[in-house]
């Protein structure tokens, strides 16, 4: 049986040091991820935002941050008939509910995955991952943790009992790191947090969209001292993307597609994030999809879907579990004042890149983010969210070649990887 449901965070740390260079504090509430700790420096840094208080998490304004959100990330429109779905010969309809205006429902709707409290699962639980996946990470020294919750039938007009495992796993690095020498020609490998999401429909003839991502929020300059750097335009970021999601007033996708070259979306060569901020359109906070190229090479051997009756002869993890960095990740954030640097690969479509824009200081921010319990919090621009999964309400647009449906007779795979590098910041 899965454990009592608790509230207590989970900690997973690198075990090749004594000062592990890559420690992750999960809440089962929400799964928010409520620290990054990096140590490479000799400093600890935490490079992702949360409250001075961890247990304020999913409470304004921290609702939806570094959490779990779904069963269908972003934006879907309320429609008062339904959105009509099928697939694989099963048909059902969609009955979103607004929550962020009468027109949309965001993030699947309220009182949903990043405000349940997941259970967590010692590995032979397990009901999404093969015995063959999880001997590959016993065999392992990694630290894990395998969470599961379930959402019902008609939860917020979706159809379909959806039971979700997440496994959290911090990979060691191939050759213990060295960074005493400040004249390294790259970023050193410190290790890897991989992040898996599985789903399954339980009941048979069923068919529902879904859309799974974490709602995180990455600063890594926000640790420094003795002042931290709470706006990110001074880091550098690349996404591998030649278009982008078209979005109207509502921000929800008219289906049509917005090419980035020559404007200020195209990231494709790396850049700061300030050099050609989008200020007329209050920043970024767009959906980026990943090359058609780069998307098929990544689902040829992590498929989103995978055949449920094939269960027992599924082994999709041993692949990720691999301490190689990803030799094309998707997208990259790093800082040349920490010397941090973090390589997103992943098998969704694409990925929303958010700058925090409304954020406006309210509430409190971490301890090691130069924070109080009476303190402010986070402003504006003070993180950027990247958030990998499928494209905006994708099976109302499958001309892009997505339908982000799950049928009773698949299991659903969607993973994010986080190689973290380091590399001394010049001294000027």
């Amino acid at each position: 049986m899965a454990a009592p449901t608790s509230s207590r965070p989970v900690v997973l740390a690198l075990s090749n040091t004594i000062t592990p260079a890559i420690a992750v504090e999960i809440l089962p509430l929400g799964l928010a991820v409520n620290s990054i700790y990096l140590n490479a420096d000799g400093e600890t840094h935490d490079i992702v935002e949360g409250p001075f208080d961890s247990k304020l998490h999913g409470t304004p304004p921290y609702k939806y941050m570094n959490t779990l959100v779904g069963r269908y990330a972003n934006r879907i429109a309320v429609k008062s008939d339904g959105h009509k779905i099928s697939k694989g010969g099963y048909e059902g309809v969609v009955n979103v509910v607004k929550n962020e205006s009468d027109k949309v429902s965001l993030h699947g709707g309220p009182d949903t995955l990043d405000s349940m409290l997941f259970e967590t699962l010692k590995l032979p639980e397990s009901k999404l991952f093969s015995e063959t996946e999880l001997r590959a990470l016993h065999a392992t020294d990694y630290a894990h943790q395998l969470f599961t919750a379930t959402l019902g039938d008609d939860h917020n007009g979706f159809p379909g009992t959806l039971r979700i495992e997440v496994l959290f796993t911090v990979i060691n690095p191939e050759q213990l790191p060295s960074v005493s020498n400040p004249n390294l020609p790259a970023h050193v490998n410190l290790g890897s947090l991989l992040v898996v999401y599985r789903a399954r429909i339980l009941e048979p003839s069923k068919v529902t969209p879904i859309n799974l991502t974490q709602h995180w929020g990455f600063n890594l300059e926000a640790s420094l001292r003795p002042t931290p750097h709470l706006n990110v335009r001074d880091h550098h970021m690349r996404i591998h993307s030649d278009a982008r999601i078209a979005i109207d007033k509502d921000l929800l996708p008219t289906g049509e597609l917005d090419q980035n070259g020559g404007t200020p979306h195209d990231h494709t060569k790396g850049k700061k994030i300030g050099d050609q901020f989008p200020e007329h359109q209050n920043g970024y906070d767009h959906f980026y999809l990943f090359p058609q190229q780069l998307y098929d090479a990544s689902i040829a051997t992590q498929p989103p879907r995978t055949a449920a009756a094939s269960l027992n002869s599924t082994n999709l993890l041993s692949e990720l579990l691999s301490s190689k960095p990803a030799e094309n990740p998707e997208v990259e954030l790093w800082s040349e004042k920490s010397g941090y640097k973090v390589a997103f690969s992943s098998n969704q479509g694409g990925v929303q890149c958010y700058t925090a824009n409304f954020q406006s200081g309210a509430g409190t921010r971490k301890k090691i983010h130069g924070g109080s319990a009476e303190g402010d919090g986070y402003p504006k621009e003070a993180c950027v969210y990247l958030e990998f999964h499928d494209p905006l309400s994708a099976f109302l647009h499958p001309q892009n070649g997505i339908d982000s449906l799950l049928t009773s007779d698949e299991i659903y795979h969607n993973y994010v990887k986080l190689n973290f590098g380091f590399k001394p910041p010049a001294r000027g």
